[in-house]
C-alpha cells in the first residue's frame, strides 16, 4: 500500500478595504407661476393670489413670499408651500396698477425661482348714497336735520371721504363732512325750509378712491 500524499494548498490573503461614499445631488430648477383670483378688483377688494411651483425634486417644500411693487405684503414674507401651490390675500385701498411679484425661497432638493410679474389693475369701488331724515321739525318755521350715508358696495371696501350735498329742486339747501356716525361714513345737517313738501336727495360726488351716488328722493312736508 502507497504512503498517502497530502498537498498543502497555501491561498493567498487578500485584505478587502472598505470604502463608502455619499452622492449630493444639486438641486433641480423649478418655475412658479403667479395669479391673481379676480383681475381687474376695485379698491378695498380682497384679492387671492397663488403661486404654484412646478419641477424640482421630491416634492416641492419651502417658502414664497408675495410683494407689491417690490415691497413685501404684509403677512405674505413667508408662506408655506403645500402640495406645490402657496397663497396670500392681497388688497388695494385705492386705484391703480399694482406688479404683483411672487418668489419661491426653494428647499434642499428645489432650486429657487421667480414668477413672472402679474399687474393687478384695481378701480374706484361703486357706493350707494342713502337719506332719512333725523329729526323732523320740532316747531313750524324751524329746521329739519337730514342725515346722509355713503357706504362701499361689494365687493369694495373702505370709508369714502368728502362731502354729501343736500339738494331741493336743483338747489343746495345743506353739506356736511362725511365722519364715522354708527359704524358707517355719514354725517348730518340742519335746513331751514319754506313751508311746503318737497323732494330732497343726498349726493357723494365722489372721491380717489370711491365713485359718486346719488340717493333715492326723500318726500319731506315742511310746515
Amino acid at each position: 500500500m502507497r504512503p498517502l500524499r497530502h498537498a498543502l494548498v497555501i491561498v493567498p490573503f487578500l485584505a478587502l478595504g472598505c470604502s463608502s461614499s455619499t452622492s449630493t445631488s444639486a438641486p433641480t430648477p423649478t418655475t412658479t407661476v403667479l395669479s391673481s383670483g379676480a383681475n381687474p378688483s376695485v379698491a378695498g377688494q380682497s384679492v387671492d393670489l397663488t403661486a404654484t411651483i412646478s419641477g424640482g425634486s421630491g416634492g416641492n417644500t419651502g417658502t414664497v413670499s408675495f410683494a407689491d411693487s417690490g415691497v413685501t405684503l404684509a403677512g405674505c414674507a413667508a408662506q408655506p408651500v403645500t402640495a406645490g401651490q402657496a397663497s396670500c390675500t392681497f388688497s388695494a385701498a385705492f386705484p391703480g396698477t399694482h406688479p404683483l411679484g411672487a418668489t419661491y425661497h426653494g428647499d434642499p432638493s428645489s432650486e429657487a425661482s421667480v414668477a413672472t410679474v402679474v399687474v393687478q389693475v384695481v378701480h374706484s369701488a361703486s357706493t350707494t348714497t342713502t337719506i332719512t331724515l333725523a329729526s323732523p321739525q320740532a316747531n313750524p318755521g324751524g329746521p329739519i336735520t337730514l342725515s346722509g350715508i355713503v357706504s362701499v358696495n361689494a365687493p369694495g371696501a373702505g370709508s369714502p371721504q368728502g362731502n354729501v350735498a343736500f339738494i331741493s329742486g336743483g338747489n343746495l339747501i345743506a353739506s356736511c363732512a362725511l365722519a364715522p356716525l354708527n359704524a358707517q361714513m355719514g354725517c348730518q345737517a340742519s335746513a331751514t325750509l319754506a313751508p311746503g313738501s318737497r323732494t330732497i336727495t343726498a349726493s357723494f360726488p365722489g372721491d380717489a378712491n370711491f365713485f359718486t351716488s346719488v340717493s333715492a328722493g326723500l318726500q319731506v312736508v315742511v310746515n
